[in-house]
């Protein structure tokens, strides 16, 4: 998705909806701007797939954080290296992304 487009579909909910943009959520702390970006960020992310989205996060994750592996039961035997391509991540990610 576009800037231009983005921009337009953002300018057309706070229109309809007639709410402002800069209008800070107290629980979140975020703008209406920013969470709309924040939704529609995550709407083109799960066009990939929720297990090709949980499988990438969770790499990254414990690839920049190996130690943390630790904290996961069904993933402490598994080698990081080797963890992207094995089904408990898979199924992980794709649990946690529902």
């Amino acid at each position: 998705m576009d800037q231009v487009t983005l921009k337009a579909d953002l300018d057309a909910l706070t229109t309809a909806q007639n709410v402002s943009m800069e209008e800070i959520n107290p629980v979140t702390g975020l703008t209406t701007r920013e969470r709309l970006l924040v939704q529609r960020s995550w709407q083109e992310l799960l066009k990939l797939g929720r297990s090709t989205v949980g499988i990438e996060i969770f790499d990254r994750y414990f690839t920049m954080f190996p130690q943390y592996i630790q904290a996961f039961k069904k993933f402490r035997d598994i080698p990081v290296e080797k963890l992207k391509s094995h089904p408990r991540l898979k199924a992980h990610g794709t649990t946690v992304l529902k």
